[in-house]
């Protein structure tokens, strides 16, 4: 489809600029010309990402969605430089080619970067994808956050150095304030959950960078031949903090064969094929990689599921006031408060 003016999604979340401005910003910053077409890509419900076509080259803009957002979300910019530090350490990521705070051009901030060729591995299970394949796609997966949490803290630019058993504290003030500013409704288990969380807290955490949203439907893989970890996408909430939380995060959101169908699972359908590796081999996988320990990583799934229900009743926010009529985020009425009992569940 082409797009003389806007793009216009299911979810009407638009690229709200005219062709032609995007079409000479690429020009401006050396990254092509001549006829140019723009179509969605993905499906992340946070910040948006369309593939930008032109005659000799594929390129992928991200960029926020329509304001107000809820308190320190949706920087693309910093999810930009992020990107950048990792790049040169070897981390698979996109290479970063320009990035934009001048809203006349779109009206928010954004950047653009290589396209990167491959599967998004969530929904659906890619033809004659074997059962050898599928469990080194999870060895690969596995390697992936191994290699992130080795690399010195430093390198990302995330910032100065703070204390290694701070990051779990902010967290939890941080999204005490998200779920403040974006409930809509009253969910007792949230309220159960947060005390939960500050009164075990953990202490002598590591520190290391964390992705904050490491699941397979934010990778791409090269199914050309031996599957291979293209690319690890969609770094808005990374930071410095303890390296448990991102494999708590995963092992959340990990779905396997016979678990329920709920607003979480919906998004990750795929991993429930033979040949996916388990939660517990996952968990095994990390420790033997990693040589760290994952004990108590109860707590580091609660936080995850606790953050994931207040950052989807923002979604649900601009569901419910005409802003994001994504039918995904309809599902959140019931959505939300069913994550925020898993996670009451697992607190013992």
């Amino acid at each position: 489809m082409w797009y003389p003016y806007a793009v216009h999604t299911q979810t009407d979340l638009e690229i709200d600029a005219p062709l032609e401005s995007i079409a000479a910003y690429l020009t401006a910053n050396g990254l092509g010309t001549g006829e140019l077409r723009i179509e969605p890509i993905g499906n992340g419900h946070s910040n948006l990402s369309f593939v930008l076509i032109q005659p000799d080259r594929k390129l992928v803009l991200r960029r926020p969605p329509r304001p107000p957002f809820p308190p320190s979300a949706h920087d693309v910019l910093r999810e930009a430089r992020i990107i950048a530090a990792l790049r040169p350490a070897g981390m698979p990521v996109p290479e970063v080619l320009a990035f934009c705070d001048d809203d006349s051009v779109l009206g928010v901030p954004f950047y653009v970067m290589e396209y990167v060729d491959g599967a998004v591995l969530d929904t659906d299970v890619p033809a004659g994808l074997s059962e050898a394949d599928a469990a080194a796609i999870g060895d690969e997966f596995i390697a992936g956050m191994v290699k992130l949490h080795s690399l010195a803290p430093e390198l990302a630019g995330l910032g100065p150095a703070q204390r290694a058993d701070s990051y779990l504290s902010r967290q939890i003030e941080r999204f005490t304030v998200i779920w403040g500013a974006v409930k809509t409704r009253t969910i007792p288990a949230m309220d159960e959950i947060e005390t939960w969380l500050r009164e075990r807290l953990p202490t002598n955490t590591e520190r290391a960078i964390v992705h904050g949203d490491y699941r397979l439907g934010n990778t791409i893989f090269d199914l050309a031949d031996e599957p291979r970890l293209a690319a690890v996408l969609d770094w808005e909430m990374a930071a410095l903090g303890d390296p448990l939380a991102d494999l708590g995060y995963m092992l959340a959101t990990w779905v396997e064969a016979g678990d329920p169908e709920t607003a979480m699972s919906s998004l990750s359908r795929v991993t429930r094929a033979p040949g996916f590796p388990t939660r517990a081999r996952l968990r095994s996988d990390y420790e033997r990689l990693s040589g760290r320990s994952t004990e108590g990583i109860d707590y580091y799934q609660v936080l995850a599921l606790w953050k994931s229900a207040a950052f989807l009743e923002s979604s649900y926010r601009r569901h419910i006031e005409g802003r994001a009529p994504d039918p995904y985020f309809a599902r959140l009425k019931e959505g939300v408060p069913e994550i925020a009992q898993r996670a009451l569940s697992l607190t013992g």
